[in-house]
């Protein structure tokens, strides 16, 4: 193909895969307003919790073998060493599941000291167990559909796992007016079917290995991944078990709620993740490349930090549209848990360097510093400021893990940033983020608005006097004025 025809490819490929990613999500924040208004504050942050853990589990379980295969599949000739791949990684996760599943299912006393403090914690989490070896299917399948881009299989199975569960749910949960464990068994049905679909779906991929050659390279190919796609997802695990342990199952269920609020964030932050991995690896070489790099990452930092007060300034409408008065409190969360989304994704643009250098075991680096920091700041925090204490743990572990990656990426591969107006900006934010919260505690609501819509009108004059160029701004009043 020529270059424009790759580069094509990739952006109807990310759309595809983006678009489905998006709509996933927006299905889960359809079926949020669902949970939250049947069930109470405790309960819903109980759901919240054995999800994040069934998906830390699997994530362990896969251990970085999705990036494994995907490597050394692209890297095989033929369709029979391609099956071989497949079917090897295959085999050493059933192996490990074969392992370790009973383990966890016989070990009672030892794991129900490391659940929540629940009566029905340990059935709960036998539910979660039984759908762990799905789960693997399912993310085994839609990464070798993805790989050999059988688009309309892996739409199918994305897109109608999520429209499947939402409609059981809104039955068990709407009609039958079931309780929370019917939430863990519509997840596990689910999960059962569509592992079994995804399973079918590959066959013709998946043979008997004869040998098992090509194990010994996938596995050190996959250590490094695996670590850091296991401290990603432990870092959730931990913020809810910490709120738990220290502030109770209704302060659990108020953080769950501001998470998913941020997750409004999380639709375009996924979007344009997306878009920006293909863009970036397809220009690096280019002779000007640094130059669009540094626009996207000045007009994105801008965008996300105006997008950031916008929600902010709507978060107690949106909870009491989506969810009920009694999640009210949740709206202190949304500012910190959104800036540390959105720092996440200006990272993602700062960090281009490890990924251009192909050393993306120095992840390894920043995800365990944002963790240790994180788990340090729960601890200190947490007793004094409540779950504003556990959004801000987590806000500074992503700030740590954002500046050791650039760091990190400017020492493997060197790029001339011009970061220092994305830095006002995100300090201006940052600011205005402990501040409003101070605020908030001393002087009420009104201050709180006040602070807000102080930051939001501040920083859309300082990006259009700044960062804007007179020939831009007419062509923008020249748009708005022929649009309305």
């Amino acid at each position: 193909m020529s270059s424009s025809s790759k580069l094509s490819f990739l952006v109807k490929d990310s759309m595809v895969y983006g678009l489905s990613s998006a709509i996933s999500k927006a299905f889960s924040l359809i079926t949020f307003p669902l949970l939250i208004k049947n069930f109470t504050v405790s309960e819903f942050g109980i759901i919240d919790y054995f999800m994040v853990l069934a998906n830390f589990i699997t994530i362990f379980f896969v251990f970085g073998q999705d990036s494994a295969v995907a490597r050394f599949f692209y890297n095989s000739e033929t369709e029979e060493d391609k099956q071989n791949v497949i079917s090897q990684s295959l085999s050493l996760q059933l192996v490990g599941l074969l392992i370790f599943m009973p383990v966890l299912w016989n070990s009672n006393n030892i794991i129900k000291k490391l659940l929540i403090n629940n009566t029905e914690a340990l059935n709960y989490f036998k539910i979660i167990l039984l759908q762990i070896p799905f789960l693997l299917f399912i993310n085994f399948s839609q990464n070798i559909l993805k790989w050999t881009f059988s688009r309309k299989r892996f739409l199918f199975m994305s897109l109608g796992y999520t429209v499947i569960q939402t409609t059981l749910l809104i039955y068990v949960v709407l009609i039958s007016k079931q309780g929370v464990k019917s939430v863990f068994y519509v997840s596990l049905l689910t999960n059962v079917l569509f592992g079994l679909i995804g399973l079918i779906s590959i066959r013709k991929w998946i043979i008997i290995p004869v040998k098992f050659d090509l194990l010994p390279e996938m596995i050190k190919f996959a250590l490094p991944f695996g670590a850091i796609c296991v401290f990603s997802a432990f870092s959730p695990t931990l913020e809810r078990s910490f709120t738990n342990l220290i502030l109770g199952m209704n302060d659990l269920g108020l953080y769950a709620a501001g998470n998913k609020i941020a997750m409004l964030i999380g639709l375009v932050v996924t979007a344009f993740q997306t878009a920006w991995g293909p863009y970036s690896l397809s220009m690096y070489k280019e002779s000007k490349s640094i130059d669009r790099y540094n626009l996207v990452l000045k007009y994105f930092t801008l965008f996300i930090c105006l997008s950031i007060f916008i929600l902010t300034l709507a978060a107690i409408p949106v909870i009491n549209l989506m969810t009920s008065s009694k999640y009210i409190n949740a709206f202190t969360l949304v500012f910190p848990l959104t800036l540390s989304i959105s720092i996440d994704a200006i990272s993602s643009i700062t960090e281009i360097g490890i990924s251009i250098s192909k050393k993306s075991y120095l992840y390894l680096i920043s995800n365990f510093l944002s963790v240790t920091i994180t788990f340090l700041l729960l601890y200190i925090l947490t007793p004094y400021f409540g779950i504003a204490g556990v959004a801000y743990s987590v806000l500074f572990g992503k700030v740590v893990k954002s500046i050791i990656n650039f760091i990190l990426a400017q020492k493997v591969y060197f790029l001339p940033w011009n970061y220092l107006t994305s830095t006002k900006i995100i300090f201006f934010t940052l600011a205005l983020c402990i501040s409003s919260s101070i605020i908030n505690n001393k002087f009420g609501i009104l201050a709180f608005y006040c602070i807000n819509i102080f930051g939001f009108i501040t920083l859309l004059l300082y990006g259009w006097n700044m960062m804007i160029t007179n020939l831009q701004k007419r062509q923008l009043l020249n748009y708005l004025k022929n649009a309305f």
